[in-house]
């Protein structure tokens, strides 16, 4: 087996790599709405919600939280994620 196609067969994998990239685009949507840019932030923030939807269909809601909480864990960690 190829080693993309082990990587393609690890749906926990695939969500935790998702949901860290989402966690990304959110930070670019609290600078765009911190500079005034709400349009363009709720345009984001649209898409996010449509990629949860997505990400929950592949690999189910309990995968999908296990990301989430494995992203928040790396990024409090990591110093990046403030309570």
């Amino acid at each position: 087996m190829r080693p993309e196609d082990r990587y393609l067969e690890d749906s926990g994998h695939q969500a935790r790599v998702a949901v860290l990239s989402m966690a990304q685009c959110t930070a670019v949507a609290n600078l765009l709405r911190a500079h005034g840019e709400d349009d363009h932030a709720e345009g984001i923030e649209e898409a996010l919600r449509e990629a949860s939807r997505i990400i929950c269909d592949e690999v189910g809601a309990e995968a999908l939280a296990e990301a989430r909480a494995w992203v928040s864990g790396q990024l409090c960690d990591s110093g990046q994620l403030r309570h």
